[in-house]
């Protein structure tokens, strides 16, 4: 097998740059590991992910920042709404309407990024 058949990627699913991204650093660094495999990188992107991949994350890595969909902000929005009783009301509209349709189109959707990304 030669270097370019023997691939490893990785994919990080976290909202930021974390302690356990330090792994993923430690083994992109590792010069044995880079000459004998071609290794790749991806991740949910975020702003604070894509500042934290700047800046730890050496160039020499194939990395790719995927725009999934995630409740989050949408979440993050309501709470921020000033009345208590309409985020309460608001949440259980957007629960209801997540359980019953919307989950399966952001699993869908994401499930297509994450297929093309693999299958490559």
């Amino acid at each position: 097998m030669t270097q370019s058949e023997k691939k490893i990627h990785f994919h990080s699913d976290c909202p930021f740059f974390a302690g356990c991204e330090n792994m993923l650093v430690n083994l992109f660094n590792d010069s044995m590991l880079t000459r004998q495999y071609d290794l790749s990188f991806s991740y949910r992107y975020s702003h604070q992910y894509e500042l934290g991949v700047r800046q730890r994350m050496p160039q020499s890595i194939d990395r790719m920042a995927l725009k999934l969909f995630d409740m989050a902000p949408i979440y993050e929005y309501i709470n921020g709404l000033l009345v208590k009783p309409l985020r309460i009301l608001i949440k259980i509209i957007v629960n209801i309407l997540l359980i019953r349709y919307i989950r399966y189109i952001i699993i869908f959707y994401n499930m297509i990024i994450l297929y093309r990304l693999f299958s490559r």
